[in-house]
């Protein structure tokens, strides 16, 4: 999980899809699948590198969960039953994150910024899908 402390945190949700769709962001992709929630896509880099970073793997954010007090953005990694990833995976999935939000949202957006390892440790990821 990653957790991006901002007072904005709707705005910077908003202002990602924004640049995406405008073309300004071009390595994820995101879709609104449920209400509140947004599915970030990472399609950039060489994924014959990282094969295992594939459609069956996608971040969801949604503002202001119930887990944290302050303002904030939840990115939740997921994956599909079985699909397991591995440390390096885990890492890399999470700086491509971490890079598009540094690179694109205004650094007087974001407070803090925090990543947690994996909680789970055979699939290496936060949350796994039904």
């Amino acid at each position: 999980m990653l957790v991006l402390f901002t007072q904005k945190p709707s705005s910077c949700l908003v202002a990602i899809r924004r640049m995406i769709k405008d073309g300004e962001i071009t390595t994820w992709k995101y879709t609104i699948p449920n209400s509140g929630i947004t599915r970030l896509d990472w399609i950039g880099g060489n994924k014959g590198n990282w094969k295992n970073l594939t459609d069956d793997v996608y971040f969801t954010a949604e503002a202001n969960t119930d887990e944290f007090d302050e303002t904030h953005v939840s990115f939740k990694l997921h994956t599909k039953r079985g699909h397991c990833l591995e440390n390096a995976d885990y890492a890399v999935i999470h700086s491509e994150l971490l890079q598009m939000l540094f690179a694109h949202l205004d650094s007087t957006d974001i407070k803090t910024c925090v990543t947690h390892p994996a909680q789970k440790r055979r699939h290496k990821v936060d949350i796994i899908d039904e």
